[in-house]
């Protein structure tokens, strides 16, 4: 695929284009792998239904190996118009929060780095599997990170609205869960380590928690150690949107670092 190519400003609609464009080499493509699937029916005495299954399987792997390719492409250029480094794939030992220790075969991808208001930031993809077999379900999770100097409880602000509100409240124990004023409980589920409420209640002060529901209300949020992550549900495909959930993370980064700045626990409870 030509690394050279138009913006990307939506991949799905990009994926179909190219798609377009190079329908006979695709087609020719797809007769090939029709004509194997023939031949192994005809030489294994299989049901001949196996013929119409391979071909549903291979315009799936055609038309998702594309997209792949496009949605890697479109990250790099949306990385390159913010400033930010690509790299493919990102070490899973850099990351630290609990969501990260959910399900297995976790992986990060489509990694953008940069220094932003003085602070190492990253923006990437990251992907994990709940289940075997075929009980067996994968997720994606863009995730937004920064890192503070200071060390931060492993404080979580779990979105309800988040397809993982579920699975990220059990990674607490019940007895973590506080409640802060108004109706801000009816949007987010607040989970903060014993002996660290008082962090808690500094860092959602009423105007933050009130943006939060303003603005933010489908996001995910954890505090560890020295980093926060912002979590959005999903991979993001457009470049307008990816350019709103940027703006909206960068803005939250420098909300949530006002009042951060007087916590710093001990390095030993920071995990806890």
């Amino acid at each position: 695929m030509d690394q050279k190519g138009p913006i990307i400003e939506n991949v799905e609609k990009s994926t179909n284009d190219y798609i377009a464009q190079n329908r006979f080499k695709f087609f020719a493509l797809l007769v090939l792998m029709v004509a194997i699937s023939v031949a192994f029916v005809l030489y294994t005495h299989a049901n001949a239904g196996y013929v119409a299954i391979f071909f549903l399987i291979a315009c799936l792997f055609i038309y998702s190996y594309v997209q792949s390719k496009i949605e890697h492409k479109f990250v790099q250029q949306f990385g390159a118009s913010i400033g930010f480094d690509y790299a493919p794939t990102g070490d899973m030992s850099s990351v630290d929060g609990k969501l990260f220790k959910t399900g297995h075969g976790q992986k990060i991808y489509d990694v953008l780095s940069s220094v932003r208001n003085e602070r190492d930031s990253r923006v990437y993809s990251f992907q994990f599997t709940i289940g075997y077999g075929k009980g067996s379900h994968t997720y994606n999770m863009t995730v937004f990170e920064t890192t503070f100097q200071n060390e931060m409880p492993d404080i979580m602000l779990v979105s309800r609205g988040s397809v993982f509100s579920a699975g990220i409240v059990q990674l607490f124990d019940k007895s973590e869960h506080i409640e802060l004023e108004g109706d801000f409980n009816n949007y987010f589920t607040l989970r903060v380590p014993k002996g660290y409420e008082t962090e808690a209640y500094q860092i959602f002060t009423p105007d933050i928690m009130a943006d939060l529901i303003d603005k933010a209300k489908e996001l995910c949020f954890e505090f560890n150690a020295h980093k926060l992550y912002i979590y959005s549900s999903g991979s993001i495909t457009t470049r307008e949107k990816f350019q709103a959930i940027f703006d909206l993370a960068d803005w939250l980064d420098d909300l949530f670092s006002r009042n951060t700045r007087a916590i710093n626990v001990p390095a030993a409870s920071a995990g806890q």
